[in-house]
């Protein structure tokens, strides 16, 4: 069974999929944004404009979610830090990184994202700092472990060309 684009050690159908389709809707705010995530992975373009909030979207527009969805190869989901955000809450804080590879670089995106439930559904709001910072990664060898956890060389992994 391959897992989750989401990190989490389910199948895509037991864990995201339903989410995405519309037929759960995500418990806590992590579940969001691990959905959400797992959303650009696939391509489900709908879906990540869907789940934020109209009132902070702003000029946000799908072709440029399908653009970076497109364009890069999203490598692994990392949770750092969940602040409230559970079922009985109205807003919570997820703290992650994004890696993926675009262009033959590894980069990580990072950020504290603020999600509001609108309706009771968890929104995805805004971000807490004002600035979202897009790192270049330290230069990976062929040899070195693969950053998206695989225990793997990069080179027998996400370094395969």
């Amino acid at each position: 069974m391959k897992n989750c684009p989401c990190g989490k050690e389910l199948s895509y159908e037991e864990c995201c999929k339903p989410y995405i389709l519309g037929e759960k809707t995500p418990v806590t705010a992590e579940d969001m944004m691990r959905s959400r995530y797992t959303a650009y992975v696939v391509g489900e373009v709908d879906y990540v404009y869907n789940t934020h909030n109209p009132k902070t979207r702003g000029t946000l527009s799908k072709e440029e979610i399908k653009h970076w969805s497109e364009s890069t190869e999203w490598n692994k989901l990392e949770i750092i830090e969940t602040v409230d955000g559970g079922a009985d809450d109205s807003e919570g804080i997820v703290e992650f990184k994004g890696y993926y590879s675009e262009e033959g670089e590894t980069l990580f995106h990072h950020e504290r994202s603020v999600f509001k439930k609108i309706d009771g559904e968890w929104m995805y709001d805004s971000a807490l700092s004002t600035q979202k910072t897009i790192k270049k990664e330290v230069k990976i060898g062929r040899n070195d472990p693969c950053p998206c956890g695989s225990g793997k060389k990069y080179k027998k992994c996400c370094g395969k060309n």
